[in-house]
C-alpha cells in the first residue's frame, strides 16, 4: 500500500478537475506523494470506474480559458471504488494507517440536511443502518471507517469540499446527529474518539465544471493522440482555500496555489453567494426565456443586466470584507466566467437540485436583507422565476424536466390553489420565513403573475428600468 492515500467519497467531475489536480500538481513536485482512492457512490458511477479502471485511472483534463485551451495527462488517482460492491475494501482501506485525509464532494443533497442545519429524520436513508449491508449515506461509511481507527488511534483529516459555508463544522455536527440515531449500532466511545482525533477543516472550492457529455469526449480526442474515455473539461480559474485544522499529515499544497488560513467562512461565503448563488438565479430565468447554454444566457443583455443587478445590489450588502479579495472586482470576474463560451455550461446543470441549493444560497441573503430591511427585488424575480419552472411547462407549452430531491413536497404544494404559499411553507426548504416575513408571499406573488401575464422577458425588462 502507498505510503501517503488521500480518500475521496463521491467520484465526479468536479472532483477529477479540482482536488484531483491540485495532488497531480502537487507530485510532481517531487516530493512526498499523495495518492488518491476514489469512491464512486451512485449506481450511474460504475461506467465511469469502470472505464476509469481501464485507463490504470489516468484521465484528460482539457481547462479552457476562453483565448487558450490547456491539456494534462492526471496521475494522482490510483485507485477508484463502487461503493455497492466494495464498500468492505473501501472501509479497511480508508481506516489503514496510510489514509490520513477523506475528501468529500456529495453535493448539497449527499449531506440530507435541513433548512435548520439538521439531519432529515424523515429519510430512509439516514434512518436505516445495518453494518453487515452497504452504506446508504456519507456518514455511514465515515463512521464504519472511524470506528476501526479506533483501536489503533490513527488521527484522520475528513475534508468537505462541497458548496455548503462552514461545510467542515456541518459534517461534523451531522455526523454526530447521525451517530446519535444508530448509538446502539457503534462502539460507545466513538463520539468521544472522534472529537479528539479526527479533525474537519472548513473549505471553499472553486473551478466550474460542466457535466462530461460526448461532445466533452470527441473535444479532447481530437487533440490527442490516443482516445480518452473519461476526459474532464473545466474552466481554467480554480481556488481552494482550507482551514489550518489538521491533526495529522497533509500534503502542502500551499507550494500548489492552495491557501491555508485560520478563518475560511468569509472565503465560503463570498464564493457561496455570490458564484452559487447566482447560478441558480440566473438558471430559471434563462431556461425560461429559452436557453439551454450558461454563455448563451449571459450574452443577453437583459440576463447579464439582471446577474450583475443581483450580485451588486441584493447580494453585496451581505457578503464580508474578505482578506485580498476586491468586492467588486470578484463580481466583474465572475461575470467572465459565466459568460466563457469555451465552457458553455448548461442552465439544466444549474437548475437542478434548486431546493438544496438555494436554501444554502439565496435564503440567507434573502433572510439577512428582510432583517435589515434592505432590497430583496432581484431575490423576489428569482423565487418567482424558479416556482414558474417548477411548475413544470415553459411559455412554449413544453414540459419541464425537474430534478429535485425534494420534488414531492414541491409537487404537492403546488397542486394547491394558494400555491405560492404552500410553496414558501415548505419546512425543509424554507423553515418558518414566511411566519416571520409574511410580506415574501405578496412580493413573490406580484411577480409571479405578472410573469404569468406578459412573459418572462417582459417583465425582467420591467425589473431592469
Amino acid at each position: 500500500m502507498e505510503k501517503n492515500i488521500w480518500g475521496h467519497i463521491s467520484l465526479g467531475a468536479f472532483h477529477r478537475s479540482h482536488q484531483a489536480s491540485y495532488i497531480h500538481d502537487y507530485n510532481y513536485l517531487g516530493q512526498d506523494k499523495w495518492f488518491i482512492h476514489s469512491t464512486g457512490m451512485l449506481s450511474s458511477d460504475n461506467e465511469l470506474i469502470q472505464k476509469m479502471k481501464n485507463q490504470n485511472n489516468q484521465y484528460s483534463l482539457m481547462t479552457r480559458s476562453g483565448t487558450k485551451d490547456e491539456l494534462m495527462n492526471i496521475e494522482s488517482i490510483s485507485e477508484t471504488y463502487f461503493l455497492p460492491e466494495e464498500w468492505n475494501k473501501i472501509i479497511e482501506v480508508y481506516s489503514a494507517p496510510e489514509t490520513k485525509v477523506v475528501s468529500i464532494t456529495v453535493t448539497e443533497k449527499g449531506y440530507y440536511y435541513d433548512s435548520n442545519r439538521k439531519l432529515r429524520v424523515d429519510l430512509e436513508q439516514i434512518t436505516s443502518e445495518d453494518l453487515e449491508k452497504c452504506p446508504k449515506n456519507v456518514y455511514s461509511v465515515l463512521l464504519r471507517v472511524l470506528q476501526k481507527r479506533i483501536s489503533t488511534d490513527l488521527k484522520l483529516t475528513i475534508l468537505s469540499c462541497d458548496n455548503l459555508p462552514e461545510n467542515g463544522d456541518l459534517t461534523k455536527k451531522l455526523l454526530f446527529e447521525y451517530l446519535s440515531i444508530h448509538k446502539e449500532k457503534f462502539s460507545p466511545e466513538l463520539k468521544g474518539w472522534i472529537k479528539n482525533n479526527v479533525s474537519f477543516p472548513n473549505s471553499m472550492v472553486d473551478r466550474i465544471t460542466p457535466v462530461v457529455t460526448q461532445e466533452t469526449i470527441n473535444l479532447v480526442n481530437k487533440s490527442l493522440s490516443k482516445t480518452d474515455e473519461c476526459p474532464v473539461v473545466s474552466e481554467s480559474y480554480r481556488e481552494w482555500i482550507i482551514e489550518n485544522n489538521f491533526l495529522n499529515d497533509f500534503p502542502d499544497l500551499q507550494k500548489v496555489g492552495v491557501k491555508i488560513e485560520n478563518e475560511v467562512l468569509p472565503y465560503e461565503v463570498m464564493k457561496v453567494r455570490l458564484l452559487n448563488g447566482s447560478h441558480s438565479a440566473l438558471s430559471y430565468i434563462s431556461f425560461l426565456l429559452g436557453y439551454t447554454d450558461v454563455d448563451k444566457a449571459l450574452a443577453d443583455p437583459l440576463v447579464y443586466r439582471f446577474v450583475n443587478e443581483y450580485m451588486i445590489h441584493d447580494v453585496l450588502p451581505t457578503v464580508p470584507k474578505v482578506n485580498g479579495v476586491n468586492l467588486p472586482e470578484y463580481v466583474e470576474t465572475l461575470l467572465k466566467r459565466f459568460s466563457n463560451r469555451s465552457i458553455s455550461d448548461k442552465v439544466q446543470r444549474l437548475a437542478q437540485d434548486g431546493s438544496e441549493k438555494i436554501k444554502n444560497a439565496i435564503l440567507p441573503v434573502l433572510i439577512e436583507n428582510l432583517k435589515a430591511s434592505r432590497s430583496n427585488k432581484y431575490i423576489y424575480f428569482a423565487i418567482a422565476t424558479w416556482i414558474k419552472y417548477l411548475k413544470g411547462t415553459d411559455e412554449k407549452g413544453l414540459k419541464i424536466k425537474i430534478d429535485d430531491s425534494n420534488l414531492s413536497q414541491i409537487t404537492t404544494a403546488l397542486q394547491k390553489k394558494d400555491f405560492i404559499v404552500e410553496f414558501l411553507s415548505i419546512k425543509d426548504i424554507f423553515n418558518n420565513i414566511l411566519e416571520e416575513y409574511p410580506q415574501l408571499s405578496e412580493e413573490v406573488s406580484a411577480i409571479y403573475y405578472e410573469i404569468d401575464v406578459s412573459g418572462v422577458r417582459s417583465s425582467l425588462q420591467k425589473l431592469l428600468k
